[in-house]
């Protein structure tokens, strides 16, 4: 990924960046992140799913998000000792 005109290595898997992580956060991440809150909210109340239960018919976008999100949530979840 590059910023400004300089590489910036960004590990998903760990979470790690070479810049300060305020820079990630742009319209469309905030965007992002509130459509999978919503989507987490329909999950769990009615086990509803924005783009319906089969993964193969959901967009590429919204795969690789919920992934990325999942795999965090249990990195998060192992370190804290909550799993």
């Amino acid at each position: 990924m590059a910023r400004e005109g300089k590489l910036v290595n960004v590990d998903v898997g760990t979470l790690s960046c070479e810049e300060c992580p305020v820079s990630y956060i742009t319209p469309r991440s905030r965007w992002l992140v509130q459509i999978l809150l919503e989507n987490k909210m329909h999950s769990d109340a009615a086990g509803a799913c924005l783009f319906g239960p089969d993964t193969t018919l959901w967009p590429q976008w919204w795969a690789t998000a919920v992934a990325t999100v999942q795999a965090q949530s249990l990195i998060v979840d192992s370190v804290c000792g909550t799993r």
